[in-house]
């Protein structure tokens, strides 16, 4: 008995007709957002294609813990994009001490860096203030200060983390937040 070649030549039909109108929303998808000024900040193309858009000119606001290391914003970066970041807030880096040790998103600037002992853990950015408000992209990316303010281009790609600077295994005594403002263009 020979194979039934005109349902095999009907389902491959199918196959590129469904692959052709896939593409086709993608291009007018792609083609309405440029228009509205969106640029796609993260593009997957596979057998469910994902575009996730992003206006210019929009921000998210993310809270920062500060008795935890590094959080995933759920924010997409590609390199070449700059990312504008404006934070406030205040967290304490060091349970039961004065208010000098509560800074800002620029970190406490009359302590000394961290690590401040020689005997202490590193901290995610050593030789940075306690306090910083640092972020990297990717799970293991360079970490790099931020502060309470700043527009930084992007060489990585991949999600944003932020976290505050701390010697690594001393979070847990840590209280306060940071509310940032990020934008991507």
């Amino acid at each position: 008995m020979e194979p039934n070649t005109d349902n095999t030549s009907k389902k491959d039909k199918e196959n590129i007709w469904k692959n052709i109108f896939i593409i086709t929303l993608i291009v007018i998808g792609l083609a309405l957002a440029f228009s509205n000024r969106y640029v796609p900040c993260k593009i997957v193309l596979s057998l469910m294609p994902e575009i996730e858009l992003c206006k210019p000119d929009t921000y998210v606001v993310v809270s920062v813990r500060a008795d935890m290391a590094w959080q995933n914003t759920g924010i997409f970066i590609q390199s070449g994009q700059t990312l504008n970041v404006v934070a406030s807030g205040s967290v304490n880096t060091w349970d039961n001490k004065p208010e000098s040790y509560s800074p800002g998103p620029d970190g406490h600037t009359q302590d000394t860096t961290c690590p401040s002992e020689g005997n202490i853990p590193d901290c995610l950015i050593n030789g940075e203030w306690y306090g910083t408000l640092i972020g990297r992209v990717g799970e293991n990316g360079t970490p790099f200060r931020i502060g309470a303010k700043n527009t930084l281009p992007m060489t990585e790609s991949g999600y944003l983390y932020l976290a505050i600077n701390d010697d690594e295994p001393y979070f847990s005594d840590n209280t306060g937040s940071y509310s940032v403002s990020i934008s991507v263009k």
